[in-house]
C-alpha cells in the first residue's frame, strides 16, 4: 500500500470523534479506503497498517464487495461515489438543528 496512502489514513484515524466537520473527515477516509481497494492492494494488507483496523473493518468490507475499475476515470468514480455514499450516510445521523 502507498506510504503516503497509509499515513493519511492513520491521521484520518487518530482525529477526535467529534471534530466540527466529522462527516468530511469520513468521506475522506471512506475514499482513502476505496482508492487503496481501486490498487487491488489485498484487504488484509490495508487492515494490517491500521492502528485500530476494527474502526474501519465495515467500511472496508464494503468497499471491497465492490468491482476494481479498469479505467482510471471509472476508478476515480469508484472513489468518489464512495466517500459521497458515507457523506450521506453520516449526514443523517446527526440530529437535526446541530451541526458538529
Amino acid at each position: 500500500m502507498n506510504k503516503i496512502i497509509a499515513f493519511t489514513l492513520a491521521s484520518l484515524l487518530s482525529m477526535p470523534a467529534f471534530a466540527k466537520d466529522t462527516c468530511i473527515d469520513i468521506a475522506k477516509i471512506a475514499e482513502l479506503i476505496m482508492e487503496i481497494r481501486q490498487q487491488n492492494t489485498p484487504i488484509t494488507e490495508l487492515l494490517s497498517e491500521v492502528e485500530n483496523p476494527a474502526s474501519i473493518k465495515g467500511m472496508a468490507i464494503l468497499a471491497y464487495q465492490q468491482p476494481l475499475q479498469k479505467l482510471d476515470s471509472q476508478k476515480q468514480k469508484a472513489i468518489v461515489d464512495f466517500g459521497s455514499l458515507f457523506y450521506m450516510i453520516c449526514s443523517k445521523k446527526e440530529p437535526e438543528g446541530i451541526s458538529l
